[in-house]
């Protein structure tokens, strides 16, 4: 026999135990696309962009069993592909030249592995910290229209708010000092984020489970939930905090309540807070309310949202939403529509309304 193909067939012998040792895995993910219409109260624009409420994204994830006490391990790779983001959508500006929109944008969301036994689950690396979905829960899919979570500005968060000068003269942006005031800088949810961590979640005692992580430049962030069911209905109360004071100036604590009725009728309650380290300066606060109803593959819902003393102190932004979705669940396909206004309320300036319109689906895989 040739000499190569020997070494060929021996080197393929021995792989092919090695592989069936191998960590299985799976491929999933979604594409997510919108058509964004938007006024800012001086001009209106048509976008085709990938919803960021959900962007697209590819992941592969995996476990095995170690053999050791029922502990398993696991990995989750994650990774974003977005066209034209919304989040980065910008109105075009005067004479129809395109605005300053991200064509395409591919990041790292998670890469990270873990490790699960009866004592519980540890993460170690660029994943979720522990307050980020400690009030994320919710009963229902309208986030892909921006109605579901706290301080919704993932589709127009760019956008940048102009001023109503009265009797047709030339509307300016809406300045805070040098900085150009955008929805995305009067309003946040203030959750936690992702982050390189180590990150431990306990066993579920009954309804309660807890969790905490530690990232660097001395962060860390802590959350507890407490999720079941009474009378046919469904609910989750959550709360935690996100000191990242050494990194960032500020630090992050938020409680939220959810619950939906047998008769799939569900209320969301949120309130969340940014504590500044700076001397004088005002906290910054969120409210989040949201009434939805689920029926068969379909939900509705309204929301409403209002951030104060964020980007400045004394701003009021208050927004409201109405937002549809319809699941075809064989082929896992969701069609949605939403509306959302959006309000900045800043003493001595006259800030023109931003409305944006949305309609869309994501398939996923």
């Amino acid at each position: 026999m040739n000499k190569k193909l020997l070494a060929i067939a021996i080197s393929g012998a021995l792989t092919v135990p090695m592989a069936a040792q191998a960590v299985d895995f799976k491929v999933g993910g979604h594409v997510n696309r919108a058509i964004l219409f938007t006024d800012d109260g001086n001009g209106s624009d048509v976008r085709h962009v990938d919803n960021t409420n959900s962007s697209s994204r590819i992941n592969l994830k995996g476990s095995e069993a170690l053999g050791v006490g029922g502990m398993k391990v696991g990995f989750y790779v994650e990774f974003e592909h977005s066209g034209n983001r919304s989040f980065s959508h910008t109105m075009k500006a005067a004479g129809g030249t395109a605005g300053g929109t991200a064509n395409s944008t591919v990041g790292l969301r998670h890469s990270a592995i873990w490790f699960s036994g009866k004592w519980g689950k540890l993460w170690a690396g660029h994943t979720n910290n522990a307050y980020n979905s400690a009030l994320s829960k919710d009963f229902d899919a309208l986030f892909l229209t921006g109605v579901a979570f706290d301080a919704r500005n993932l589709l127009v968060g760019s956008t940048q708010f102009r001023t109503n000068v009265g009797n047709g003269g030339p509307a300016s942006f809406v300045t805070s000092g040098t900085a150009l005031t955008r929805v995305r800088d009067v309003t946040s949810g203030f959750h936690g984020g992702r982050q390189s961590n180590l990150h431990y979640i306990t066993p579920k005692m009954g309804p309660f489970s807890a969790a905490v992580s530690v990232a660097e430049n001395e962060q860390w962030s802590m959350r507890a939930n407490l999720d079941g069911s009474f009378s046919g209905a469904k609910y989750g109360i959550g709360g935690g905090y996100f000191d990242a004071d050494n990194a960032n100036g500020f630090s992050h604590w938020g409680v939220n309540g959810s619950v939906q009725f047998s008769q799939g009728t569900s209320l969301k309650v949120t309130y969340s807070e940014r504590d500044f380290v700076a001397a004088g300066r005002t906290d910054a606060d969120n409210l989040y309310l949201k009434l939805a109803h689920s029926w068969g593959n379909n939900a509705v819902g309204i929301d409403y949202n209002q951030t104060d003393d964020l980007q400045a102190v004394n701003d009021e932004y208050t927004s409201w939403g109405i937002g549809f979705v319809h699941s075809i669940p064989g082929p896992r396909v969701q069609l949605f529509a939403g509306y959302r206004n959006h309000d900045l309320d800043r003493p001595g300036t006259n800030v023109e309304d931003i409305d944006e319109f949305n309609v869309g689906a994501r398939v996923q895989f």
